[in-house]
């Protein structure tokens, strides 16, 4: 992801008045699904061929729907997993003689 900074430097003064006839919220319900595909291309690097999401919002009575389909490397810090630690045994050890 990536950002920016807008910088706006307007000299004029704007006056708002808001008269409010009836109740407000300012809580609405939206959710979120989506999924994708990766293919490793090495032990750091992986091809993101499709991340697909979708964002439903609803205000009131009004609902936006919108789609985000991006696609991407990913680099990945570190080695390889440490391998698993061996399974316990409650057997008593063997002793040749």
């Amino acid at each position: 992801m990536a950002g920016g900074v807008t910088d706006v430097t307007d000299t004029t003064t704007r006056t708002t008045t808001v008269v409010n006839t009836g109740s407000y919220t300012n809580t609405a319900f939206a959710f979120m699904a989506g999924g994708g595909a990766d293919l490793r291309l090495n032990s750091h690097w992986t091809w993101r061929i499709v991340e697909a999401d979708y964002l439903g919002t609803n205000f009131g009575n009004s609902w936006q729907d919108n789609m985000r389909v991006t696609t991407g490397v990913v680099f990945t810090f570190g080695g390889k997993a440490p391998a698993a630690p061996e399974p316990y045994s409650k057997e008593l050890p063997i002793h040749v003689k």
